[in-house]
């Protein structure tokens, strides 16, 4: 009677064909997860990005608005000096002078001055800042501000298109402000954000014209 004979197959490795195909699925898999890094990475830079563009915007917006409320301010009923709006005063440069002291003379320092204008080179807003020379230097405010729109109106809220020839009717200030992704990030598709305030200016004495 024949004997059946049964070879066992002791060869545990990889064929090339397998190999390739774990190389394969490997590389896939390397790929989907390079990608979710980078789309995680680039998500994480745009939130941030996002909070120091508004954080940069609301800080000058704030700053400005306190400043420009106290144009006029002048508790002297007899001022030496007529404080309010001064020269150049127009849609991207603001400029006026408040009697903190109250002696009714205007001492030409940074606490009786107030002044903003936008850099459109530099992106920035800056600040009016007196030094002791008495010259009058502007230092950066914001950074990264793509536009900065001062808007004037007349006790009647009537918008006055040349304020600079109408100083002593200017009764409130619409600033709006652009901020704008800085230079390293603005390749990744973040929107600019905007803020519009108004401003009300109580201090302008009745008798100014």
């Amino acid at each position: 009677m024949g004997s059946l004979n049964f070879q066992k197959n002791t060869s545990l490795g990889l064929t090339l064909v397998e190999l390739l195909v774990v190389l394969a699925l490997m590389g896939i898999l390397g790929s989907a997860i390079y990608n979710l890094f980078q789309t995680h990475n680039r998500q994480s830079l745009i939130q941030e990005e996002t909070a120091l563009m508004q954080q940069e915007l609301l800080s000058a917006m704030v700053i400005m608005a306190d400043a420009i409320r106290m144009c006029g301010y002048s508790p002297n009923t007899n001022p030496k000096d007529r404080f309010g709006f001064q020269s150049p005063t127009n849609a991207t440069h603001i400029n006026c002078t408040r009697d903190t002291d109250r002696n009714g003379t205007f001492d030409g320092t940074n606490e009786e001055t107030i002044g903003f204008m936008f850099n459109s080179t530099e992106n920035t807003i800056r600040i009016a800042q007196v030094a002791n020379t008495g010259i009058t230097q502007w230092q950066p405010l914001a950074l990264n501000i793509g536009n900065l729109q001062f808007t004037y109106f007349d006790s009647d809220d009537n918008i006055l298109t040349d304020p600079n020839s109408n100083l002593g009717s200017i009764r409130s200030v619409q600033i709006n402000a652009t901020a704008v992704p800085s230079v390293n990030r603005a390749n990744l598709g973040i929107r600019n954000r905007t803020m519009t305030t108004t401003v009300h200016i109580r201090n302008i004495p009745m008798n100014q014209p």
